[in-house]
């Protein structure tokens, strides 16, 4: 049993429910991912763990993470206001099973069907972190729920979940509340006489000039450009160069990716095609989480379940997904052979197996069965089935047209 309000000391693998076994890093160079996670005296830290029901004696019903990743606490529906605030999650087990008359005093009954699916552990309660495999220190992670916390109660924008570099949230902030200082917006307030382009333009030198107008910006691109990193152009439309890539002759590519919603609705989907870009198959779960990460990592795992006998005839496979840190995770994993607690034997029965990092827009049908997928299950491997969307479709061709450009 541990007290979740003393955190002056180490919490240790085990209390982190997460089995990476490293002696060889200092106690300076550890972080989330490692074997030993020093916590400092009086950092918040229930804000970043949660519970594993065991006995349950040691988690508070209502001011512990034991659900999902919040406490009742902060839940807007489903729980009963308790009587006492030291409930104790044992009150709600019955000989190492859940109490369901017990639930129903205090639950309704969306939320007992929740309580009901969470496993059991053997013996005592024990902590895990919230998210795993984010590659974030804990005083980093400790820093962003306060963070959140702050930003819960003011107005938000869309790149909140964008998880952009604060800088460059800050740079969009600023273009989209029209707050660059560019000399049109020192002319219309009258701190300059002109707003013509200072580089010499001779066109105004609004919002618009400088992200595409400007002739530095586009010299600057076609540098880029030469340099390989295929950043959009007048001529050459981003979809072109955005885009999912064909694997080799007689080799076989999945793209795998996962969506997760605020109200902890999430799915994970892939999608299986040839060297030519024809599609093979396609499949998506719904599931029920709160860690976008460990969503994704279960869209890797779901693999063991769609690979069909036939897929062995290709010389090789590629695994291609958009979270680099469940990527980098999975190829260690292999490299050591695997564990109990993640089960990749599928990947013996290839010759030959790649992972691979691709971006966002290189994973754009993946991602559309991801989002489908928090609302329907389905694996197929013929498009003209009638329950496959339009949009599916759509840019299935629009990505084939692509490869063979």
């Amino acid at each position: 049993m541990y007290d979740v309000n003393m955190f002056g000391g180490v919490l240790d693998l085990e209390q982190c429910a997460y089995d990476v076994n490293d002696d060889s890093k200092t106690e300076g160079q550890h972080n989330i991912n490692d074997g030993q996670l020093k916590f400092e005296e009086g950092l918040p830290c229930k804000t970043i763990v949660r519970w594993t029901v065991g006995d349950g004696k040691a988690i508070n019903v209502y001011e512990d993470i034991w659900v999902l990743d919040k406490s009742f606490q902060y839940w807007p529906t489903f729980v009963k206001q308790m009587k006492s605030n030291s409930l104790l999650v044992e009150n709600f087990l019955k000989n190492g099973v859940w109490n369901t008359l017990k639930l129903k005093e205090f639950f309704g009954e969306e939320l007992i069907k929740l309580i009901s699916s969470t496993i059991l552990r053997e013996g005592e309660d024990h902590l895990e972190l919230i998210y795993k495999l984010s590659g974030k220190t804990l005083s980093t992670l400790v820093a962003e729920a306060l963070l959140n916390e702050i930003m819960e109660s003011s107005p938000s924008t869309q790149f909140d979940k964008m998880k952009l570099n604060l800088r460059i949230k800050l740079f969009w902030w600023k273009l989209i509340d029209n707050a660059i200082p560019t000399y049109h917006f020192l002319y219309f307030r009258r701190l300059q006489g002109y707003d013509k382009c200072p580089r010499g333009c001779d066109e105004v030198e609004n919002i618009g000039h400088i992200i595409f107008g400007c002739m530095k910006i586009k010299e600057v691109i076609a540098v880029l450009n030469k340099w390989g990193f295929g950043i959009e152009s007048a001529n050459q439309p981003l979809w072109l160069l955005n885009s999912w890539h064909s694997p080799p002759p007689d080799w076989i590519k999945v793209n795998i990716d996962a969506s997760l919603h605020n109200s902890y609705k999430a799915g994970i989907g892939g999608v299986f095609r040839d060297n030519y870009g024809w599609f093979l198959l396609a499949f998506e779960n719904p599931l029920i989480h709160w860690d976008a990460v460990a969503v994704e990592l279960q869209a890797i795992l779901a693999l063991k379940l769609v690979i069909k006998d036939w897929m062995l005839n290709y010389k090789g496979l590629i695994i291609e997904g958009d979270n680099m840190n469940v990527i980098n995770f999975i190829k260690v994993l292999v490299n050591k052979g695997g564990n109990e607690s993640f089960d990749i034997s599928f990947i013996k029965r290839f010759d030959y197996v790649i992972f691979n990092c691709v971006d966002r827009g290189s994973n754009k049908l993946a991602d559309l069965c991801a989002n489908f997928a928090c609302f329907s299950s389905f694996m197929c491997n013929n498009v003209s089935l009638s329950d496959i969307p339009p949009s599916f479709i759509n840019l299935l061709e629009k990505e084939l047209d692509a490869c063979r450009v």
